[in-house]
């Protein structure tokens, strides 16, 4: 197995309790989707990981100023989620059609090292 950590500079926030505008929500997801896949295509690259079918599992750590209760952690990495799957050119479907197994957890940081942790577990090519 072949693990590549990368870190992504976006504040996550919980989407079911945050109060803004519909559009500026969209804008957010919008911009942390784009920023994920530029932040993790640049990474990818540079270190030659595989895509596709090689990879095995996908882990999120958010590390954020408060924690999120363990309903509200995945959602507020969702567009995260979707940049990454964009940059790897892989679905973020079930495990039992993709074969990528995703897990999230979160630490509790100041506010100046706050981002996402994504650690990418591939076999080695053969």
């Amino acid at each position: 197995m072949r693990t590549t950590i990368i870190f992504l500079p976006i504040n996550t926030v919980s989407r079911s309790n945050v109060r803004m505008n519909r559009f500026v929500l969209a804008k957010r997801t919008k911009s942390e989707r784009e920023a994920a896949m530029l932040i993790t295509r640049d990474g990818v690259s540079s270190c030659g990981l595989p895509t596709g079918k090689q990879i095995r599992g996908i882990s999120m750590v958010r590390y954020g100023v408060r924690l999120l209760d363990t309903g509200n952690l995945p959602g507020s990495m969702k567009a995260v989620q979707d940049g990454v799957c964009d940059a790897l050119g892989i679905d973020d479907g079930p495990w039992q059609r993709t074969g990528i197994r995703w897990s999230y957890d979160q630490k509790r940081v100041k506010r100046e090292n706050a981002g996402v942790e994504v650690t990418i577990e591939s076999e080695e090519p053969t």
